[in-house]
């Protein structure tokens, strides 16, 4: 996993921290930022094995 992906799922959902601070700390735009919290949840999901469902 990515040092940007492991930065995001700590910042969001260790911390607890909101999405537009966080966004604030990198150079990224909104839709980027997304992106890459999307790729690293799912990024994280398959190293635990666990199954994600899109809605």
């Amino acid at each position: 996993m990515k040092a940007l992906h492991r930065f995001i799922l700590i910042k969001c959902y260790i911390d607890k921290q909101k999405d537009i601070i966080t966004m604030m700390e990198i150079p990224y735009e909104i839709a980027q930022f997304k992106r890459i919290k999307k790729h690293a949840v799912l990024s994280l999901a398959e190293k635990l094995e666990m199954i994600v469902e899109k809605n």
